[in-house]
């Protein structure tokens, strides 16, 4: 009893996994399968493809009969790899086929397999075609009417093309006032014309597009009708090529007072998106005193260093670059500087004071005795008269009645108000460059241990225009 179960469970699974197998169906309805010998009619099918699994799979058609033409509409469900399908859903494949030698009249078969490409399943299945030697009639107008059509597969819009269109007439009599209506997306024209018994014509329909044509697959449908009714339908298609042709249409440099602005545009000539990468070399001294529109991006190699753009152009749309190097702004500081030097060579005090001490005696470690130097300097062509000068000696030194050889003594030697000694001197005049050294030495009432600073100097004097005017010196400052 065991046994007969296992055995029931292993068949439930088997059946369970041949049901779930069935990962897709094919049902193919014959619209039109039945041709005439002898003639260029083709069989028409609709393969019904539904996706029974639970993902999108592509499903690649092929019929493997090669004495056959087999095509689609649209044509890249055969040739493109298959149509993409999407769980649950059912797909119509408009499927052709044309004897390309002479068929026996008869029933044909031809082998149709249609494999899932991620399901990993095949269909197969034969579809006949039944080869017919019939006259046709007036009313089998439709099936008497063979056409053919001829068009580039690729068409450059800039260039014209030319659609020929080829009909034979397998009616064995007249045919008058035949209208072919031809309509797509870009293309509208119809035209009339006559058939002779058995005979064939051929039309010729030139082709011109906007050079700026976007990129499209355009369906040709044309319409053969006589007297108001339709009698045959069919359709082709045609791909208007992507084309770029970006050009610079301006490069203009203009120059300025220590400044230059470069403008250069390109225009998109093409019908597509296009980028444009342009590149001018630099270096870092010029770098610093470039702007551009749009921002730029550096690059580097072996050649040295460039400024880059990438420019994205729309179909019939420019773009400009703006380069701008301006030098003004050194320009302006340096007058500035050569504006400020000149006031300050104008208001600068003709006499420089400066004062300056060196120990010449230390003691136990301290600072016993200094020396004073005081410089004047006449930086001017020009005299200065009646300078009188004055130093003051803090209460922590004495001055030395010892004076240098060659330098001028202080006229007057008086007790500063705010402590400490003054040395005045009155020179009657310096004359243009002149230099006067004038010294004298301090001696320490304390032990003078760190560092410490002398206080400023001032001299007052004329000037040969009767101005009066001072200046000081810097304080001395003396480590011990």
């Amino acid at each position: 009893m065991e046994k007969k179960l296992l055995v029931i469970l292993v068949l439930l699974c088997i059946a369970i996994g041949n049901a779930n197998a069935a990962g897709f169906n094919v049902n193919v309805i014959p619209n039109n399968a039945e041709i005439l010998v002898g003639t260029n009619q083709y069989a028409s099918y609709d393969l019904q493809i539904t996706n029974n699994y639970g993902f999108e799979d592509r499903f690649e058609i092929e019929v493997r009969d090669y004495s056959w033409s087999i095509w689609s509409d649209p044509w890249v469900d055969y040739v493109g790899g298959g149509p993409d399908i999407k769980p649950g859903e059912t797909y119509t494949v408009h499927l052709f086929a044309k004897p390309l030698e002479q068929k026996l009249v008869g029933r044909h078969t031809l082998p149709l397999f249609v494999k899932s490409l991620g399901g990993k399943e095949e269909f197969t299945k034969q579809i006949y075609i039944d080869v017919v030697s019939v006259k046709p009639t007036l009313n089998d107008f439709a099936l008497a009417l063979v056409v053919s059509v001829s068009i580039p597969e690729y068409i450059d819009p800039r260039e014209e093309a030319v659609m020929d269109v080829s009909v034979e007439n397998l009616y064995p009599g007249n045919i008058s006032g035949i209208n072919l209506n031809i309509e797509s997306e870009l293309i509208k024209t119809q035209t009339k014309f006559n058939m002779k018994p058995l005979g064939k014509t051929s039309l010729s329909f030139p082709l011109k597009f906007s050079p700026y044509q976007t990129p499209l697959i355009d369906t040709i449908t044309l319409t053969f009708s006589h007297d108001g009714k339709e009698i045959k339908s069919l359709k082709t298609h045609y791909t208007i090529e992507p084309y770029s042709d970006v050009r610079k249409t301006q490069d203009e440099l203009k120059n300025g007072f220590l400044k230059s602005e470069r403008t250069i545009t390109f225009y998109n000539n093409g019908n597509k998106d296009e980028t444009k990468k342009f590149y001018t070399k630099t270096n870092f001294i010029q770098k610093l005193f470039t702007s551009t529109k749009p921002a730029y991006f550096q690059m580097k190699n072996q050649t040295g260093s460039y400024l880059g753009w990438e420019l994205k152009l729309q179909p019939m749309v420019s773009a400009q670059i703006s380069i701008a190097q301006n030098y003004s702004f050194i320009f302006w500081i340096v007058l500035l500087a050569v504006i400020m030097w000149l006031v300050y060579m104008f208001l600068r005090t003709p006499l420089m004071l400066d004062k300056g001490a060196k120990v010449i005696e230390v003691k136990e470690g301290a600072i016993s005795q200094i020396k004073v130097l005081l410089t004047l300097k006449n930086r001017t062509s020009k005299q200065i008269i009646n300078i009188r000068l004055a130093d003051r000696v803090p209460d922590i030194g004495a001055i030395s009645q010892e004076f240098d050889m060659g330098t001028l003594r202080p006229e007057k030697v008086v007790r500063d108000e705010r402590g400490g000694t003054v040395l005045k001197w009155i020179i009657p005049s310096i004359e243009p460059y002149e230099e006067r050294l004038i010294t004298y030495k301090i001696k320490a009432r304390l032990q003078v241990v760190g560092t410490f600073a002398l206080p400023s100097a001032l001299a007052k004097f004329k000037t040969n225009s009767g101005s009066e005017l001072k200046t000081k010196s810097g304080r001395g400052r003396i480590v011990g």
